[in-house]
């Protein structure tokens, strides 16, 4: 829908804005949200009283960060290339999304998917509906329909939120309580970042170095990657509280089994993703945007990096050795953003998507390595339940490619997508995996 209401500048400033928000959420954050989870499934009583403390501790941080990045806006409006507006508007919308986050990941803890859902959803709708209503009412920067959406919504669904919070909420701070959400919390923030570096801070360096337009095409490019990223985090988001339960009731052949399934439904998803990727390019957006399709599947195939580091990360939370989850992707974050500013001068914003890709693998293997050897975790998912099967459906992958090579005709062209497909779900199912 937006790429036929925004020009591909515009779309770029709203990629960049949305990069920009979504590392001030996890600053304003503080890390709570993975807390606030680990602590519930601990099994606590005095759940309220934590919830409550954590309340009090990112509204008055909220705050004080809000004024210094006012203080300091120009200089850093003036390094990220974007209006000081722009700015403020992202660090707005940050500082209201963090409650909302908090009383999701309440949702999640205590296994509330419908309401976690539906709020979800309806956040996204009519976040969407304002969006088009705004635009269509703007005759130019009409990238502003977006972010005017996003802060009204936001305001509305985070005041909801912390309503509800309050209900659960006792507002008695204890020192325990802080040390343990600080201690647990403020490692995740420099994952997290990193994280972000890793999926979002590219558009950020491209709009530095190139500019909105090519911008703009590679966030669309992200956002058909998304598509992956969405099941990818619904999927982990039901694995968080089983990997928990199994783990401490000492089920290992269970958690092995279930992440073995899981992942063949994330490779099955990626090989549609990556075979149909100019078929839902050509659907969804204008042809202004059509050049994103070759570097789609790069990107699809990076959150499938992404899907896989994260199951080790859970050991990681598990034993409470969130420093070590920091410290690697703070290393995997500094080697995506060296890769961005050397290659893509050089190579133009594509080389983005591959910088992306390599930074996931290894991060992926940090991971592996850091649950295997540092943490010693006897009983780890072993790569021979996840790695063969990634390897049949990039194998399939080249082969489409290949005959891509050969054949132009696009009646050919699908009939070898949907053989290849089909071909691998039949595998998958004789094996019994589905």
């Amino acid at each position: 829908i937006l790429t036929r209401l925004l020009t591909t500048e515009d779309y770029g400033v709203l990629g960049v804005f949305t990069s920009i928000s979504s590392i001030f959420i996890i600053i304003f954050g503080l890390g709570i949200r993975g807390s606030v989870t680990r602590y519930y499934y601990e099994g606590s009583k005095d759940f309220n009283k934590f919830l409550g403390a954590n309340i009090i501790i990112l509204s008055f941080f909220g705050l004080f960060l809000l004024s210094v990045l006012n203080i300091f806006r120009e200089q850093l409006s003036s390094f990220l290339v974007v209006s000081s507006n722009i700015l403020t508007y992202a660090t707005i919308v940050a500082f209201f999304s963090v409650m909302f986050e908090v009383y999701q990941a309440y949702l999640q803890a205590s296994k509330k998917s419908k309401e976690y859902s539906i709020l979800s959803m309806c956040k996204s709708f009519f976040i969407l509906a304002l969006t088009i209503g705004i635009i269509l009412q703007l005759e130019k920067e009409k990238y502003l329909g977006s972010i005017y959406a996003q802060l009204i919504i936001i305001f509305i669904i985070s005041s909801y939120a912390l309503f509800k919070a309050l209900k659960i909420a006792k507002f008695n701070l204890e020192k325990k309580h802080l040390t343990y959400s600080l201690i647990f919390g403020i490692p995740v923030v420099f994952h997290l970042i990193s994280q972000t570096v890793l999926s979002s801070f590219d558009q950020i360096i491209i709009n530095q170095i190139v500019g909105k337009k090519e911008t703009g095409i590679y966030s669309f490019a992200y956002q058909i990657g998304l598509i992956q990223s969405i099941i990818s985090m619904g999927i982990l988001k039901a694995w968080t509280p089983i990997f928990y339960e199994k783990k401490k009731s000492g089920k290992h052949i269970d958690v092995e089994n279930l992440a073995k399934k899981y992942s063949i439904i994330i490779y099955l998803l990626a090989l549609c993703l990556m075979m149909f990727s100019y078929e839902i390019i050509y659907i969804m957006a204008d042809k202004k945007f059509h050049s994103s399709q070759t570097i789609v599947p790069v990107i699809v195939l990076s959150y499938v990096f992404f899907f896989l580091y994260t199951l080790y990360v859970g050991y990681s939370f598990y034993h409470k050795k969130t420093y070590l989850i920091a410290v690697f992707s703070l290393i995997a974050g500094l080697i995506n953003i060296g890769l961005n500013y050397l290659l893509i001068p050089i190579y133009g914003f594509e080389a983005a998507a591959y910088t992306t890709l390599a930074s996931f693998i290894i991060l992926f293997g940090l991971h592996y390595i850091n649950v295997k050897y540092i943490i010693k975790e006897k009983k780890i998912i072993s790569l021979k339940k996840l790695l063969p099967n990634l390897l049949l459906i990039v194998i399939v992958f080249l082969i489409f490619l290949l005959v891509k090579f050969f054949f132009t005709n696009y009646l050919v062209l699908l009939l070898s997508k949907l053989i290849l497909i089909w071909s691998v779900i039949f595998f998958f199912v004789k094996k019994q995996d589905l």
